[in-house]
């Protein structure tokens, strides 16, 4: 198995200086992904439904939902591996303190960013009262994927406990709790409301396996015991099957409601579960020579600062008159051509950023 030595990255956990080259490549493809989600969003809320472009951008948004996903499996197969060294200490003066200053600084800047009031009018007041609005929980949309971060590396100590003494059997329980209970009935209950159904479950209250601790713990599963031949086979067919199911069940679920339903572009439904699960496994099997190419490392390394900055050049996009109602070209032309800005913009301003000491280790 080819691998690039490397430094460890922040954004998958402590690797011995060994790079999975697979690993690297779906990074790269989930950062990708996640332009191509926020930038299709942009366009699918303020297009006619069931139109041809209705029917692009829903094509493009579903097949590019695994995204996030599959960033929570790599975060899980490193930082979760009994074998790689991980103190509490390291934990919080490495990795919590790089993510929770990444998110203030970064909450700071589009928050000023949505305000900006224009030269003429800028004053003290005018910062004092962005930090209020920032100290008051406003911030920008896709920072909650830190939050979430956050919240998984505060249950990484036991969770580690956990996976390192667990049986087959007792993972295989707790992964089957999370996708009942945060995954399929909350799906379930999306698309056709109880109200009985959803009291117990409050009240049932299965929290330690809520939110993205299933996906976390699956990352790690499927690297320390891959499945068979069989198995991938499988998850590769119901993959594809979800991802048919993800752009027919939107049109069908926003037609049936009278109004655009995109539930099923939920990232812990079963059908984005499903998808993630097989590119993870697709990639992991076929990957790594693919992504042996230094480069391919290097980029992988930029993609948490991509992340982070893509939405302020998908902004000045839409604010200079290149988005949706835009007349310079026909929305066939124009996606691409702001993808490729965003992607350009968005890694230039992640290597300016890694080559700033100091900035390099908090912001991206």
């Amino acid at each position: 198995m080819e691998t690039v030595q490397t430094e460890h990255s922040p954004e998958t956990g402590p690797q011995d200086k060994v790079r999975l080259a697979w690993a690297d490549l779906l990074r790269v493809a989930a950062m990708l992904a996640v332009i191509t989600i926020h930038l299709c969003g942009g366009w699918l809320g303020c297009t006619p439904y069931a139109t041809g472009l209705w029917w692009l951008f829903n094509l493009l948004d579903s097949l590019a939902r695994w995204a996030v996903p599959v960033f929570v499996l790599i975060s899980g197969m490193f930082f979760l591996d009994p074998a790689k060294p991980l103190t509490v200490k390291d934990l919080f003066c490495k990795y919590l303190l790089r993510i929770c200053t990444a998110l203030a600084v970064w909450t700071v800047f589009y928050v000023c960013l949505n305000n900006w009031p224009g030269k003429s009018h800028l004053s003290l007041g005018w910062f004092v009262s962005c930090l209020r609005l920032v100290i008051h929980g406003s911030t920008y949309y896709h920072l909650w994927y830190l939050f979430m971060t956050i919240g998984l590396y505060l249950v990484t100590p036991v969770l580690r406990v956990f996976v390192r003494n667990a049986q087959k059997r007792e993972l295989h329980y707790i992964l089957a709790l999370s996708i009942l209970f945060a995954s399929l009935l909350p799906s379930m209950l999306l698309l056709f409301p109880s109200q009985t159904v959803q009291t117990c479950l409050s009240r049932i209250n299965v929290t330690l396996v809520m939110g993205y601790v299933g996906l976390y713990v699956t990352g790690y599963y499927l690297h320390a015991y891959p499945p068979s031949d069989r198995t991938r086979k499988w998850i590769y067919g119901l993959g594809l099957v979800c991802a048919a199911f993800t752009v027919l069940g939107t049109w069908l679920f926003s037609g049936r409601d009278g109004v655009a339903n995109f539930n099923l572009y939920s990232y812990n439904s079963p059908n984005i579960v499903l998808m993630a699960l097989a590119l993870f496994l697709l990639v992991q099997r076929h990957g790594e020579g693919l992504g042996s190419r230094r480069w391919i490392a290097r980029v992988s390394r930029l993609s948490l600062g991509v992340y982070l900055v893509h939405p302020f050049f998908l902004d000045m996009l839409f604010r200079f008159g290149y988005g949706p109602g835009s007349v310079m070209l026909p929305p066939p032309l124009l996606i691409p051509l702001q993808f490729a800005i965003l992607l350009a913009g968005s890694l230039a301003a992640s290597w300016c950023i890694s080559k700033i000491p100091i900035l390099n280790r908090y912001l991206a």
